[in-house]
């Protein structure tokens, strides 16, 4: 593991934001969007659009095309296929009746505070992975501008569902490699049953089969969820149900596994480790981890019944 600057996070405000983003060279702009101070950050093939709501941060990427209707066959699995494997902002589609339009979305838990390179190199990461998956998607799909030139990006933001979570109450002084050990000691503090497998933890007491693991070369630490469908679901119905999560949650993300004939719903909140935590940072991530994970799964199967009776 590489040697890590010992942080110690403070309170993440929008003048923070804006000199992160000053350290790292990108241009902004500070506007207003339904009342709330949001920085906009333009890039080569979507506008980025980061505020600050009840504890987390928020980049909500708009993208500058769109994509004909009849490629829906291709896009939605597509789209579903980024959302499961790809480590980076969620996806979600917009339908606007012969066109499809894409915006991509990252939700950051920050009540614990953030040292500033812990924040410089999240909002750079979130910015870097959304104009990768743009460009990829510019590259494999044949695309228009939008047919409005009037096209409003502030109508693609929509109001979200924000889960409120408790902040941990352990040492949060500085910063400190997270490794497995650091991760068992956080489950210990936070009296959680585990059984550990490496990097992989189990929760125990879950009835949903909540597991914690630690992946790239413990630079990321995902919160997972797995629920089995009781019966079998349409393509088309249960990706526009999971798009829809997507787009209603502001944090974790929900995506589909399995066949057609046999699918599982995963319910994932994603962590960056690369920067190391302070014990109450890794403490209140674990926390909304498991708290995000709950909260999806119920969403889904109080919008959803038909897919649960």
């Amino acid at each position: 593991m590489p040697q890590l600057t010992a942080q110690r996070p403070k309170v993440v405000t929008l003048d923070r934001i804006c000199d992160a983003l000053d350290s790292t060279g990108r241009n902004y702009v500070v506007d207003v969007y339904n009342s709330r101070r949001t920085v906009m950050v333009p890039g080569e093939t979507a506008t980025s659009y980061i505020d600050l709501v009840t504890g987390v941060l928020r980049v909500r990427s708009v993208w500058r095309g769109v994509i004909d209707a009849h490629q829906q066959a291709e896009l939605f699995p597509y789209i579903s296929h980024h959302n499961r494997e790809a480590v980076g902002p969620r996806a979600v589609v917009n339908d606007h009746g012969d066109h499809f339009h894409i915006c991509t979305q990252t939700g950051l838990q920050v009540a614990a505070g953030m040292g500033n390179q812990q924040l410089e190199a999240s909002l750079l990461l979130s910015l870097i992975m959304l104009e990768r998956f743009t460009s990829r998607l510019e590259s494999d799909f044949a695309w228009t501008p939008p047919p409005n030139k009037y096209f409003f990006h502030q109508n693609l933001l929509k109001k979200q569902h924000v889960l409120q979570m408790p902040v941990g109450f352990s040492d949060n002084s500085t910063t400190h490699p997270v490794d497995a050990d650091f991760v068992e000691a956080a489950c210990g503090r936070l009296q959680l049953r585990v059984q550990r497998d490496g990097t992989v933890f189990r929760l125990l007491d879950s009835s949903q089969g909540t597991v914690l693991r630690l992946f790239g070369e413990d630079t990321w630490m995902s919160v997972s969820t797995l629920v089995e469908l009781p019966r079998p679901a349409s393509a088309e119905d249960l990706f526009l149900a999971v798009n829809g999560s997507n787009w209603y949650n502001c944090l974790g993300t929900t995506s589909i596994m399995g066949m057609r004939n046999h699918p599982y719903l995963r319910f994932d909140y994603l962590i960056s480790t690369g920067e190391g935590l302070s014990e109450r940072q890794l403490d209140t991530q674990i926390l909304v981890g498991m708290g995000v994970g709950a909260d999806l799964f119920s969403h889904f199967v109080n919008k959803h019944p038909r897919l649960f009776g």
